[in-house]
């Protein structure tokens, strides 16, 4: 999970996020009181009129994304999201977010090497530092204004 410090300064800018898409089974790292893990799976979850926050998994990034736009062509008012999305070549979601500039916006951008990601201490006390991203990071939005969606969404 990306810094608590870093997270409230997108919910303060964005939020309140209303789901956290992507979380441990535990729900450790949950930033939101409604969060879906890996049982309850963002691929197929019903994003319609919420505004999410996702640290999503490089494995499943684009099937996600691809679910949260079918579900804002559904809902276009009041479906909103912003996405953590890891920044290099080849890499599937970045390569969608960036195909679509008028449905995403970039809207946070941290150098390879920044100190972003923590998580839950093994011990109980707080929160780990993970050390440097070995990659550029970007966070994008969507608003909860309607946008101009592909087709396939």
């Amino acid at each position: 999970m990306g810094c608590p410090v870093r997270w409230a300064e997108l919910d303060q800018e964005f939020g309140p996020f209303t789901v956290d898409a992507c979380v441990a089974e535990s729900r450790a790292n949950a930033y939101c009181y409604l969060s879906w893990s890996k049982a309850e799976d963002a691929r197929v979850q019903k994003f319609d009129g919420h505004n999410a926050w996702g640290n999503l998994p490089f494995s499943i990034i684009v099937a996600i994304i691809k679910n949260f736009l079918k579900c804002k062509r559904r809902q276009q008012w009041g479906t909103a999201a912003c996405f953590l999305v890891p920044v290099w070549p080849g890499n599937e979601g970045w390569e969608l977010v960036r195909s679509l500039p008028e449905v995403f916006k970039v809207v946070r951008e941290w150098a390879q090497g920044t100190h972003l990601f923590t998580a839950p201490d093994l011990r109980g006390h707080g929160r780990t530092a993970w050390g440097p991203t070995r990659w550029p990071v970007v966070v994008v939005r969507v608003g909860p204004e309607p946008v101009a969606l592909p087709d396939w969404a």
